[in-house]
């Protein structure tokens, strides 16, 4: 048991990679392309050159009129002024830091776009297992149907005939060819739209290859463990920002309205006599202004959007782990209910009744039909709760659903 336990933390905390040819890792990956078609450049913002980190405003003045005492318009006075606005104590750094949120946010926002479109990958993807589950289960019930067929033709001449029974087994056969040729249909039409090969119900029948999926079982484990971790939602984190951010500019307000030097004059006047100026003006603070007001409010809204997302998050993804978990008990019985199956199926009076025999498999059929229809909720819960967790984008990117959480690996052509 030990040994068991030790292997199963093995796999699932080795690096393993998806294969290089696998169509599941380059469909996922190919999330990427979707987000660059329609995002901004990811690039980082511009940051402030040396002059206007520290000079809010710079202005150059030309003045030219003639004295009144002087009619003589040849003899005009001209006059230069160079007008500077300080930033003042402190403001420098602040607005340093409004541009590092600024481009947090940007890189939060691409993310949130790249976590969306990962989603509806994923969400196409089960959609393409579940139309091959449904395929495998209507091939396996037509083969029972089948023997059912047959059973029934076979007692045709005795008194046990029944012409009802056989009249709705057939007829049921015929909905269920029908049904196969349209499911292929669908499923050919979605592979075609995935870049996946086609598929035949020869292929159906015997290719499994979704044995490698995540079970209830194993996710129901998974989301039990885990702990939210608030720096990695992202819904979170953008009110977090939005709130850092309405802090800081509340900090350039009061940087800017703080006492100090907020204006420079320096004036040349080319007159009969050369004449300096210089001037200078002070900024008075006046108290509590309409943009400190303003200001105020909108750090309180960011606070309550902050508190709100937190509490939404935290509920949704409690609801989602209790959802799994009721499926989990759900699929514990039905696997019970299928084992109980199997185990008549070997029993005497059963191989000695024909017709007992094919009522045992539908059932067993349907059991493990509705077992996957289980994990596909499942899963598709599960990638909910990635998604609204963070964890689908995290870095390295893996393959969630897959049993050991490969890495996913970059296209070569991105």
């Amino acid at each position: 048991m030990k040994t068991k336990v030790l292997l199963t933390l093995s796999i699932l905390s080795s690096p393993l990679y998806a294969l290089a040819n696998d169509p599941y890792n380059d469909f996922l990956m190919a999330a990427q392309s979707d987000v660059n078609a329609v995002a901004y450049d990811n690039a980082s913002l511009p940051e402030m050159n040396k002059i206007g980190s520290w000079i809010e405003n710079a202005q150059f003045r030309f003045n030219s009129g003639t004295p009144a005492n002087n009619i003589d318009i040849k003899k005009n006075a001209l006059v230069y002024e160079l007008r500077l606005e300080p930033k003042a104590w402190g403001q420098r750094a602040i607005e340093k830091e409004i541009l590092k949120l600024r481009n947090d946010q940007q890189s939060n926002s691409y993310n949130q776009l790249f976590n969306s479109a990962l989603q509806k990958r994923y969400i196409r993807l089960l959609d393409y297992f579940e139309l091959r589950s449904k395929l495998r289960y209507l091939l396996g019930t037509a083969e029972v149907l089948t023997q059912e067929t047959g059973l029934l033709q076979s007692q045709v001449a005795s008194e046990q005939f029944n012409p009802g029974k056989l009249l709705d087994t057939e007829e049921a056969l015929k909905q269920n060819h029908s049904l196969v040729k349209l499911y292929l249909i669908r499923l050919n039409t979605l592979q075609s739209e995935l870049g996946f090969p086609l598929d035949t119900t020869d292929s159906i029948k015997t290719k499994h290859d979704t044995d490698w999926l995540v079970n209830v079982t194993e996710i129901h484990q998974l989301l039990s463990a885990y702990t939210v971790e608030n720096k990695f939602v992202p819904d979170v984190l953008n009110a977090q920002l939005k709130l850092k951010l309405s802090q800081s500019e509340n900090k350039l307000i009061k940087a800017k309205q703080q006492l100090g030097v907020n204006l420079l004059t320096f004036e040349y006047g080319d007159r009969k006599n050369d004449e300096l100026a210089f001037q200078i003006g002070i900024n008075i603070p006046l108290g509590t202004s309409f943009d400190d007001i303003k200001n105020q409010n909108t750090l309180y809204t960011a606070q309550s959007q902050l508190n709100t997302s937190i509490v939404n998050t935290k509920q949704l993804l409690n609801e989602i782990s209790r959802e799994v978990a009721w499926l989990a008990e759900n699929s514990k019985l039905i696997r019970n209910q299928i084992k109980r199956g199997g185990k008549n199926l070997q029993a005497d009076y059963t191989k000695n009744n024909p017709f007992l025999m094919i009522s045992l498999r539908k059932t067993i059929i349907d059991n493990k039909q509705k077992i996957a229809n289980i994990n596909r909720d499942a899963l598709s819960l599960y990638v909910s709760h990635l998604a609204l967790s963070g964890q689908l984008v995290q870095h390295p990117l893996r393959n969630w659903i897959q049993q050991g959480t490969p890495l996913l690996t970059q296209e070569k052509d991105y």
